[in-house]
């Protein structure tokens, strides 16, 4: 919000709140699109890139700029072979918060779109909090980026 670069913008876009996006229309598998402001850190690389400007780079057939923007919690579901299961069995929470300060929450929902567990994660210094309601316990979190903080679950 607020950063009129992005107004014109359609060789890209955001996949929800937390995922940038850039698919590859070239053979050649370059591709530029612009990230703004932030560090975010790329999904399939884990590399984190400064925003603020025109990043270029080049994918493969196995490939895409995936990028998570600061400050997010993403829930990824634990069944890759269908799309119809419980998603809050073994969800696996990815948390990027590279600042401190820096809250996000995410919810869990079932197959009628009600939500049955939250997660919300907050960081302070080199600490994050993740609180989880619902699932029974039933889940696993991964801190992205590239430094090492500690996490404090309740």
């Amino acid at each position: 919000p607020g950063d009129r670069a992005c107004e014109t913008l359609d060789k890209q876009y955001m996949l929800g709140d937390s995922l940038l996006t850039a698919p590859i229309f070239k053979e050649s598998g370059e591709v530029e699109y612009y990230l703004p402001e932030g560090i975010w850190v790329n999904l399939l690389t884990g590399k984190t890139v400064t925003g603020g400007g025109w990043q270029k780079e080049t994918h493969n057939y196995f490939s895409l700029p995936l990028m998570v923007r600061p400050g997010s919690v993403i829930a990824v579901g634990s069944n890759c072979e269908k799309p119809d299961y419980n998603y809050a069995k073994g969800v696996r929470f990815l948390l990027y918060l590279p600042e401190t300060g820096m809250k996000a929450e995410t919810a869990v929902t079932d197959l009628t779109g009600k939500t049955v567990m939250t997660a919300c994660a907050e960081r302070e210094g080199n600490t994050i909090r993740l609180t989880v309601n619902g699932g029974n316990n039933d889940y696993t979190y991964e801190v992205l980026g590239e430094e090492l903080l500690s996490v404090v679950c309740s």
